[in-house]
């Protein structure tokens, strides 16, 4: 994978508009003989796939706004230098100080997160449901569709491990159904298809979405209880009332977290790291994704609501939850 970069200049507000004193043209006077000189910071973070490189800038923003355009070459150039020599093909940092030093020609960091999101769902449902006793099988499971193919079936693979029933929300039903008979014919999966969202979600208990909620009619009922998985693109006001989790909140190992200063995670949080972190290769068992994920040092610490970090009993709402075992 390609090393990153996060470039970041000093912190600092301009200071007020004021009248120039003689003193203050003296001290222009003399600085127009002092050989212009700095030196860019370079601090690596090594994972196992890739690295991570802070660039420092010794310059406010507004001074790099307001330097000589000889100067201005030099800083452009001697960073330009510098994400050369580290083999940097992606960057991240200040939009406007990219486009002061003219590098808005690099990619940007594309991961999101959300691929390890996926790949760690059954474990993250096993956290949320087999700790306090239920079992998974026994939930109704309804995937509203994206319209990626590869991606609903790779969530579908991952859940085969262990579920054998579910519901698919599709606008395509038709084709989805021709696809799905091989595939249940090879896991022994039993899905029921539907291009009813009403219909799909009524009876869930665990409803994942991977696609954009918007597209469909949002005039369904689920019961109260039912956790909404969020892999997708969410109304926030539909289904207020029920648990949505959004995400993941990981610790990274701790000699890779001991290396990351705070100026990378003002563009690149923990999940990022963790997940560019991985080489992904289907088909893995769930199993499998998991141990990788802990041999690396990753901890799942929290999973990311609506607004802010739920915990287990968060989503438990006081364990007045009932799964399909326990009625």
């Amino acid at each position: 994978m390609e090393n990153i970069g996060v470039v970041v200049c000093l912190e600092g507000e301009a200071p007020k508009p004021r009248k120039k004193g003689i003193m203050d043209y003296i001290r222009e006077f003399l600085a127009s003989f002092k050989k212009f000189e700095f030196e860019v910071g370079i601090k690596e973070v090594g994972l196992e796939n890739y690295s991570i490189f802070l660039l420092s800038i010794p310059f406010k923003q507004f001074e790099i706004q307001n330097l000589k355009r000889p100067h201005l070459d030099m800083v452009k150039q001697t960073l330009t230098e510098k994400l050369g020599e580290k083999e940097i093909l992606m960057c991240e940092g200040d939009k406007r100080l990219f486009e002061m030093l003219e590098i808005n020609t690099f990619q940007r960091v594309t991961s999101t997160g959300r691929k390890l999101y996926k790949y760690l769902l059954f474990n993250i449902l096993s956290k949320i449901y087999d700790e306090r006793g239920y079992d998974l099988g026994d939930l109704d499971i309804t995937i509203i569709d994206g319209g990626d193919r590869k991606d609903l079936f790779s969530v579908i693979r991952l859940l085969s491990q262990k579920i054998k029933y579910i519901t698919v929300v599709t606008k395509a039903r038709e084709d989805f159904e021709k696809d799905a008979d091989a595939f249940c014919d090879e896991t022994g999966l039993a899905i029921r298809a539907t291009n009813d969202l009403a219909g799909g979600v009524k009876d869930a208990d665990l409803i994942i979405n991977l696609g954009d909620i918007h597209t469909y009619s949002l005039n369904s009922k689920v019961k109260s209880k039912a956790l909404i998985i969020n892999l997708g693109e969410w109304d926030d006001t539909f289904l207020s009332g029920n648990v949505m989790v959004n995400g993941i909140k990981v610790a990274l190992p701790k000699k890779i977290a001991s290396q990351v200063d705070s100026g990378i995670y003002k563009y690149i949080n923990e999940l990022q790291i963790a997940e560019m972190d991985f080489e992904y290769t289907e088909p893995w068992t769930y199993e499998e994704i998991y141990s990788r994920f802990r041999n690396k040092g990753y901890i799942i610490k929290g999973l990311a609501g609506r607004r802010n970090t739920l915990k287990i009993e968060d989503i438990w709402g006081g364990n007045n939850y009932t799964a399909k075992s326990q009625r």
